[in-house]
């Protein structure tokens, strides 16, 4: 067995202060965030040591594996997942989702600090299976994802926001558990995006870039678009992070976001 990359566990640990910062663990469940040995994600006999928590995920640019060279550019407008997982009947699992903005320094690197959840992100509720903890695998399923590429102008007039349905989106074992990882264990993020809602994003190709474009840089860095789930059209990217942990987020909770009673200000601008 080997341990996790080093920049995923710095990035683990940056993220301490915003835990110590936070009100007092939830553990009504008696079971604690991350210890025990408790029930499956979907139909053990114990509670989950995950029920009613939340959790954080947050992706760096080091962590996108698919596709080849693109792993910065896709890291500029991705969110911090957040995960509040609930239990019925005491085993099965449910992970409500919703996204925060994500915290960057000067660099564009993430940072601690304390996360509030975007109003503009319609939550979703998903199943979660795996087999027996501490692997777990959250969907597939799709989300409606709003995403920000910040413009360099300070002024937010300078800013570009879509928001994009996402398809094909799956958490595999990214919820806390065991300390190391098998060679053979998976640890991912998945997503499927169409070119036509998130080209806008890839100002660099163009004022305003086009699907062509877009999939013409693609094929270029070796990873041409592909087809659309239900659409049949070549123009979807297929996404993949790896190596990811999530972080107990003390006092966090994930409110229900719909997508047609949005905040006005939730729309397009570019």
């Amino acid at each position: 067995m080997n341990t996790r990359s080093l920049i995923q566990a710095a990035l683990i640990l940056a993220s301490l202060p915003l835990v110590a910062c936070s009100s007092g663990d939830d553990d009504t469940n008696g079971t604690g965030g991350t210890g025990g040995t408790g029930g499956t994600g979907g139909g053990g006999t114990q509670a989950s040591p995950w029920a009613g928590h939340t959790y954080t995920l947050t992706t760096t640019k080091f962590d996108w594996t698919e596709p080849h060279g693109l792993g910065k550019d896709i890291e500029n407008v991705m969110p911090v997942f957040l995960f509040q997982m609930t239990t019925t009947n005491g085993k099965d699992m449910t992970a409500k989702i919703g996204t925060a903005p994500k915290l960057v320094d000067e660099m564009g690197n993430p940072t601690a600090g304390a996360l509030m959840q975007d109003p503009c992100t319609p939550s979703v509720e998903v199943p979660v299976s795996g087999g027996a903890y501490p692997d777990s695998v959250i969907g597939p399923t799709t989300m409606d994802l709003p995403l920000l590429n910040k413009g360099a102008d300070p002024a937010p007039t300078d800013d570009v926001h879509v928001t994009a349905k996402v398809t094909n989106l799956q958490f595999t074992n990214v919820l806390p558990g065991a300390a190391t990882m098998e060679d053979t264990k998976e640890y991912s993020l998945k997503a499927t995006m169409d070119i036509k809602d998130i080209a806008p994003l890839f100002t660099a190709l163009g004022n305003p870039p086009t699907t062509e474009a877009v999939c013409g840089e693609l094929e270029k860095q070796g990873s041409p678009c592909q087809v659309c789930p239900g659409t049949g059209t070549m123009t979807c990217l297929s996404a993949r992070a790896d190596f990811l942990t999530a972080v107990d987020a003390p006092g966090m909770s994930v409110a229900t976001v719909d997508l047609n009673s949005r905040p006005a200000t939730c729309k397009n601008t570019y």
